[in-house]
């Protein structure tokens, strides 16, 4: 009985130790890189005067014309991501819609890659955003 028990208290230290060395490796060490934004139109219009602003670094990007199914690929140097707001409006089908929504975060380790960040605008209105880990194809 005592053995058994040693052994289970050894196994459980060791245990411990795992986890607590295997959490720094996803630790939060500050914020994603990334390397490309892109804009994709996902419904069936032109959509048009596409404007993207992001707070509180107050960034911006526009584009007269995304076709449809298409989108608006943007590479730069890798930078860390400071937006926390993105507002995004655009023009489909004459009607003119402005959408407000967080930037997607990720946790971030040492060893992270860039990413992109993209933005998808749908029909009638609604954006979805998400962070793609690495080079977008």
């Amino acid at each position: 009985m005592v053995k058994r028990t040693k052994f289970i208290l050894v196994t459980m230290s060791m245990t411990m130790i795992s986890l607590l060395f295997g959490c720094q490796d996803i630790a939060m060490v500050g914020r994603p890189l990334i390397s490309c934004g892109i804009i994709e139109n996902n419904t069936q219009y032109p959509l048009r005067e596409v404007k993207v602003f992001h707070l509180p670094i107050r960034s911006s990007v526009s584009v007269g014309t995304i076709l449809p199914y298409r989108s608006l690929q943007m590479g730069f140097e890798a930078t860390e991501l400071r937006g926390e707001t993105a507002i995004i409006s655009w023009v489909e089908n004459g009607q003119n819609y402005k959408v407000t929504l967080p930037v997607p975060q990720i946790a971030v380790t040492e060893d992270a890659q860039s990413t992109t960040l993209v933005y998808r605008l749908h029909s009638g209105g609604t954006v979805t955003a998400h962070l793609i880990i690495g080079q977008y194809p």
